[in-house]
């Protein structure tokens, strides 16, 4: 049971990454906005075929996919390796955890330093060039008016048995690796960017793979996109 000190201490962190994290830092006025064509981002529940979904669709229409290559980018502008920012991508970190780690790792890459960079990075791919973005909080950070942002998801026995096929896991292993997979998600989305990963809302289409296939979905999301955005039709291969 949380002290009344734990929880005073929370709330204080809680408080702390939320202005720290959830304010604008991007000034979107600088970006000429005018000279950017869409791109579209893909959200996507572990085990729902999100990652097919957007790869199928990067390859149909002729753009660039960009997943881990992100972090490739990253790791190239700050001087780190790729396997160690393989290990914080998507995942929400603790302050206290960061703090400490601050005082005594001088290799340690703050998780403030990091989204920075993240933010940047996709705001620089996304306007130079036309892309399918998975993940990373895409769509809260690259402009609504300049994405079609699409939520892939499915019921949790279909996720539960793609994860168990794909995955080459156990049915317990698999149940493990999907909450812990879709929690850091969940709770990386709520710490940075103040969202819930599976608010409607927060997208122009949300897809449910369990009666559709991947190639189904992807002609979903093309159509989406034209009538989104009728002038960039062209665009699309």
């Amino acid at each position: 049971m949380q002290t009344y000190k734990s929880k005073q201490l929370a709330l204080i962190e809680k408080t702390f990454l939320k202005k720290r994290f959830q304010r604008k830092i991007i000034n979107y006025a600088q970006l000429q906005l005018d000279s950017w064509s869409p791109d579209i981002t893909i959200s996507r529940a572990p085990g729902s075929g999100g990652r097919l979904v957007a790869k199928r669709l990067a390859k149909k229409i002729g753009w660039d996919f960009y997943d881990k290559i992100l972090l490739k980018k990253i790791a190239q502008k700050l001087d780190y390796p790729s396997s160690f920012l393989e290990k914080i991508d998507e995942h929400p970190r603790s302050k206290i955890t960061d703090l400490f780690h601050a005082l005594f790792n001088p290799n340690y890459l703050s998780d403030y330093t990091y989204i920075k960079h993240l933010k940047k990075i996709i705001l620089e791919t996304a306007k130079e060039r036309n892309v399918v973005i998975l993940g990373r909080g895409a769509n809260h950070i690259i402009p609504q008016d300049k994405a079609l942002n699409v939520r892939i998801t499915a019921p949790f026995n279909i996720r539960l048995a793609n994860t168990i096929k794909y995955e080459k896991l156990s049915r317990e292993e698999a149940i493990k690796h999907l909450k812990n997979v879709e929690t850091n998600r969940n709770q990386f989305l709520q710490q940075y960017f103040g969202a819930n990963a599976t608010t409607a809302e927060n997208f122009d289409l949300v897809i449910n793979t369990a009666n559709l296939s991947l190639d189904s979905a992807v002609e979903l999301i093309i159509k989406a996109f034209k009538e989104k955005f009728p002038r960039y039709q062209k665009l699309i291969k």
